[in-house]
């Protein structure tokens, strides 16, 4: 309808001369029907409001109903890791954030591996959360990552997988 939203552009590289070579864009189109189709234009703005707007406290709070949940099983052996948990441990990192949205990756990717898991000692399976939360919508995005990250043993990793979302 012409009018402006507010936008939020994170700027992750940038070209030698210093243009913008790959930047997250977010914003809210206020109302998107089945089968309707919107034309998006982007403008430069006098200035950019993206001090970020989501904590770490905040995101647990109960108005996101935040939870992602991976159970692994294999016969008998069940193994599971939580989203939340892993936010409560401080496993975060921000891929982005700002007032219109805030993404961030849950995982340990260190030496120490805290939340690898498997069904033997080599603990083969790394979980990876993904999620962006919309703070004026209190909604959260979430994406599952399960990557066999253990490529010093070679070793076949059978389970089923259940994805569970939510408190």
């Amino acid at each position: 309808s012409g009018q402006a939203l507010p936008t939020q552009a994170n700027v992750k590289t940038r070209w030698p001369d210093g243009s913008v070579k790959h930047a997250v864009l977010s914003f809210l189109i206020p109302e998107l029907r089945a089968g309707q189709s919107v034309v998006i234009s982007f403008a430069n703005q006098t200035s950019s409001h993206n001090s970020p707007l989501v904590n770490q406290s905040e995101m647990l709070q109960n108005s996101y109903n935040f939870d992602a949940v991976m159970d692994f099983t294999n016969g008998t052996i069940r193994r599971s890791i939580s989203a939340r948990d892993m936010l409560q441990d401080g496993a975060v990192e921000y891929w982005f954030d700002g007032p219109v949205a805030s993404s961030i990756i849950l995982a340990d990717h260190s030496d120490a591996r805290r939340y690898d898991l498997g069904f033997d000692a080599h603990r083969s399976i790394r979980p990876i959360f993904h999620a962006t939360f919309w703070p004026t919508i209190n909604k959260v995005k979430v994406r599952y990552i399960a990557e066999i990250s253990d490529t010093e043993v070679l070793q076949d990793q059978n389970y089923a997988l259940s994805l569970k979302l939510g408190t």
